[in-house]
């Protein structure tokens, strides 16, 4: 009886965002956090220099969580 290798499991890609800024109401403008693969929303916050420190966080958490 002859065995097969078993196959790795495809690794999980991690998510990719971008960020616009985009108006919630005629006053209201944020910055939006959005995944490139489908366009979902995910947060909004109130300047630029936060959403890239929310990328940047999470892409760590992502890496973390990856290699343990």
């Amino acid at each position: 009886m002859e065995l097969l290798p078993e196959e790795p499991e495809p690794p999980e890609e991690e998510p990719e965002y971008c960020v616009k800024r985009e108006w919630f109401n005629r006053k209201l403008k944020m910055f939006v956090v959005r995944e490139k693969s489908n366009n979902k929303f995910v947060t909004a916050l109130s300047s630029k220099d936060l959403a890239m420190g929310w990328v940047y966080k999470e892409s760590k958490k992502y890496r973390k969580r990856r290699r343990s």
